[in-house]
This record gives structure tokens, C-alpha cells and sequence, in this order.
């Protein structure tokens, strides 16, 4: 029960995020106003992750539910570090929403508690650290999309020719490509590593259908990741086909977590 209060506390302080960077007038001192609510979500979401690390002497990553919560919690670490370090205001409008969906998502469920009361005290090292590669890869797509939407809405308001402060808080439409560039060849890198422990894991074992359904999942991930990467590397998807194409990725993947996790 103190996982599911420290959760939903968390999920509480970003939808407040959210709000703030909608509705508010952009100053600094909304902009600061914004970036605590996160980071005192971000502080809260941690303390959930740390009770529930006490609770299994595991990295949460063994239940879909942690899985889906570790996500979150990357998400929302690497949008704020991003905010911190490119001085990105106006980013808790595209992020904090999702980030919101994403923590409170489990709450929905009646199992949410049971499920992770029920969880296996601990996972080999190998099956954690693949599944924890690839949390952090589906948060890297997230901050791919995240930096999509913000393409999106900065070639709207130029075309719009609009000189509002939201405006001109996003970043350069050539700053922008770079980011979902970025962000998109670190994720596949992680998915990479993720398959590659995660067949290591494996090795040696008795695969059973659900195992293999997994695996063909997860493999249709990095495939979609790695085709969309080799693309913008040549420079065949570039500008707003590449912002919508890695919108739709994070989409199709998020997705595709269902079938991944679905059972465990």
C-alpha cells in the first residue's frame, strides 16, 4: 500500500506539472514552479522504486508493473535533465502529461497491489539488467517522441509566424532534429545490449511459447528502432516525417509492451 500512495503522489505532482506549464502565464518563476512539481514527483516515484527495491532485493523491472513504473521514472529523470541542461522551459507541457499516464496507469488496475505483493524476491542479474536496459531504452523513445511533438508545435508557430513566449521558449527546428536523432540512435543502442543479455540470459534454458512470444515482441521493437535509425542516419527521413515517425514509434512500442509483459 505505501508503493501505491508513494505512485500515486507522484503521478499527482506531474499532472500539477502539467497544469502549471499549460495554464500559467510563461515566466521564470512558472517555469521554476513547473520543474519543482516534477522533480518533487520524480523524488516521491523514487521512493516508491527504493521500497519496493527493499521489499524484493531486485531492481523493479520483474512485474510488468514495475516495468511499466521503472519506464516512467526514466522518462521523467531524463526530461528534466534535459530541461536542466538545455535550459528547455516549456517542456514540461509535452512531458509531464504522458509522464502522469504512464505512473498512474498500474493504479487502474485492482491487481496493481496484489501483483507486486506476489512478486519473486529476486531475478538473475542478467534478466534484471535486460529488462532494466530496456526500460531505459523505451524512456530514450519516449524523450524521441517527447522532442517530436515540440518539432511539431515549433514549425506550426513559425509557419503561424506567432512571437508568443511559448514560441520562443522551443528550441530551433535543427536543434530539435539533432534531439530526436540523438535520443533515438541511444535507445536502439540500449535495445541492442538489452537483446543481447537478455539472449544470454536465455541460453541454455527451456524456452516456452510465452518466452519466444516475448522475445518475437521485443524483437519487433528494436527492429522498427533500428530501421527508423538507419533512415534518419542516411538522411531518407529527416524534418516533420522524422518527428511523426518517432511519435508513432514510442506509440507502437508502448503498445507492443502489452503482449511483452502481458502474463507476468
Amino acid at each position: 500500500m505505501t508503493i501505491a500512495v508513494l505512485i500515486f503522489i507522484a503521478g499527482a505532482l506531474y499532472l500539477a506539472a502539467f497544469a502549471c506549464a499549460t495554464l500559467l502565464q510563461r515566466t521564470a518563476r512558472a517555469d521554476k514552479a513547473v520543474f519543482r512539481l516534477a522533480a518533487a514527483g520524480l523524488l516521491m516515484h523514487t521512493l516508491a522504486l527504493a521500497v519496493r527495491f527493499h521489499q524484493t532485493d531486485s531492481i523493479p523491472v520483474g512485474t510488468s508493473y514495475e516495468l511499466l513504473e521503472t519506464i516512467a521514472w526514466a522518462f521523467v529523470l531524463l526530461q528534466l535533465g534535459f530541461s536542466a541542461w538545455f535550459k528547455i522551459s516549456p517542456i514540461g507541457v509535452f512531458s509531464m502529461l504522458p509522464a502522469a499516464i504512464l505512473t498512474l496507469l498500474p493504479l487502474g488496475c485492482p491487481l496493481f497491489v496484489g501483483k507486486m505483493s506476489e512478486a519473486p524476491r529476486s531475478a538473475s542479474n542478467f534478466a534484471a539488467m535486460h529488462a532494466l536496459l530496456a526500460a531505459i531504452s523505451y524512456a530514450f523513445m519516449a524523450g524521441s517522441a517527447i522532442a517530436g511533438a515540440m518539432y511539431i508545435a515549433q514549425q506550426r508557430f513559425l509557419r503561424d509566424k506567432s512571437h508568443g513566449a511559448f514560441a520562443r521558449a522551443l528550441p530551433s527546428l535543427n536543434t530539435l532534429e539533432r534531439a530526436i536523432a540523438a535520443t533515438l540512435g541511444t535507445a536502439t543502442l540500449l535495445m541492442a545490449a538489452s537483446a543481447i543479455i537478455g539472449t544470454a540470459s536465455a541460453a541454455g534454458g527451456h524456452p516456452t511459447a510465452a518466452m519466444m512470444f516475448k522475445f518475437a515482441a521485443g524483437g519487433t521493437v528494436f527492429i522498427m528502432q533500428a530501421a527508423l535509425y538507419a533512415l534518419t542516419a542516411f538522411k531518407l527521413v529527416t524534418g516533420s516525417k522524422l518527428a511523426k515517425f518517432s511519435i508513432a514509434l514510442a506509440l507502437a512500442a508502448l503498445l507492443l509492451l502489452i503482449p511483452v509483459d502481458m502474463g507476468i
